[in-house]
């Protein structure tokens, strides 16, 4: 198992966490099964009489799932109809737009940020 220093935490011990490379000059690790929580600074450092180190921040983007669309309620001519797009995560923001008759549809384009909508 390896430990890796993290910036929220002083270490952390995690199998998903691998070595890959160890030389005099070189330590390289690997991190698998990713999630935006482990989002971070992480630390490099040198033990020597004078400790040094470097940080490395880790951004984790998540893909946008395909979205959904409901009907709130059934449409009656003459009603109101409301329907949502719904894309449940995405990081960076994703941009979800009606379109119809392969035209946008203007002042419906919305932005989505981890299940969250920015408008």
């Amino acid at each position: 198992m390896l430990t890796a220093s993290i910036s929220t935490v002083s270490s952390l011990k995690d199998d998903r966490f691998q070595m890959v490379l160890f030389t005099p000059r070189l330590v390289r690790i690997t991190l698998t099964n990713v999630s935006v929580s482990d989002e971070g600074g992480y630390f490099c450092q040198l033990y020597t009489d004078s400790t040094h180190h470097q940080v490395a921040t880790l951004s984790v983007s998540v893909p946008p799932e395909t979205p959904t669309v409901e009907e709130k309620q059934e449409a009656v001519e003459g009603g109101e109809a409301e329907l949502n797009c719904v894309s449940p995560r995405s990081k960076p923001a994703a941009t979800l737009r009606w379109m119809r008759n392969g035209r946008e549809i203007p002042g419906t384009k919305t932005h989505l940020r981890l299940g969250v909508m920015d408008e």
